[in-house]
């Protein structure tokens, strides 16, 4: 019997822009100046995270749909 796949909950900052197809700069820019359009993100300790619902989430709202 194999193991059971794990996906991860958290990913960090250049795993959350490698999913977003932005720059981890841009990322970490957003969050210096509290930007209210950037994605939400957590400290655990002093390690920055982001949920990947949310990223998705977050990704959706901003989708354009083509129609115009």
């Amino acid at each position: 019997m194999g193991r059971a796949k794990f996906e991860p909950i958290l990913v960090d900052t250049s795993e959350a822009a490698q999913m977003l197809g932005v720059s981890a700069s841009l990322l970490e820019k957003w969050r210096f100046f509290r930007d209210p359009d950037a994605p939400p993100y957590t400290k655990i300790g002093r390690c920055i995270r982001y949920r990947i619902a949310d990223l998705r989430a977050w990704a959706d709202e901003r989708a354009s749909s083509g129609d115009r």
